[in-house]
């Protein structure tokens, strides 16, 4: 059976283009209202619907974890793009609706990444972006956690990553590289 990921209609969204810092409250009240699940197959080419990305940006001290996406990860439009978010779709078995964001960004983590210690996840607003097919037809969710001890990659066939600092990010080199949402959230920090 194909995977059926969460789903809100693009036509009940209320939320600009970048980055939106808003309360949390506004996107639960939006899944929890107009939510529901979709092939993913379905969503990733119908662009009347966003699907719900829980995207979490992983912090220790000064310096922000990246990762590169390898080819051997499935979304092959996103091959060789850095990024400094860690995410992914909201699946049915993340189960109850009011918790729903937070089962999912806590099984992404543990998915993508080691074990790690980190603070409890805090919601810092909502990511659109139209500059790309990807983007065109997800709507990201961004929380920071800070880590207290070392980050490592899960699948190591499917990406890399470490810590650096912003500058780095931003450097013209690098910042080429990144996914738009990465670039995005870049620019606003």
């Amino acid at each position: 059976m194909e995977e059926k990921v969460l789903v809100v209609p693009k036509s009940k969204c209320f939320f600009k283009i970048g980055f939106n810092q808003i309360p949390f409250e506004e996107i639960s009240s939006l899944i929890k209202n107009e939510g529901f699940y979709l092939e993913r197959g379905k969503a990733e080419y119908d662009f009347n619907y966003y699907q719900i990305i829980p995207y979490v940006i992983v912090k220790k001290d000064e310096q922000i974890f990246y990762t590169k996406r390898l080819k051997k990860q499935s979304e092959s439009r996103l091959h060789e793009k850095l990024s400094i978010g860690v995410g992914g779709h909201i699946n049915e078995v993340d189960a109850e609706i009011h918790n729903i964001v937070y089962l999912g960004l806590k099984r992404e983590l543990s998915e993508e990444l080691q074990p790690f210690s980190h603070s409890e996840p805090v919601f810092a607003g909502s990511l659109l972006d139209n500059s790309n097919d990807v983007s065109l037809v997800h709507l990201g969710l961004v929380f920071y956690v800070e880590a207290f001890d070392d980050v490592k990659i899960k699948e190591v066939n499917k990406m890399s990553g470490q810590f650096t600092d912003l500058k780095f990010l931003k450097s013209p080199q690098i910042y080429k590289k990144l996914e738009s949402w990465s670039q995005i959230l870049v620019n606003n920090m």
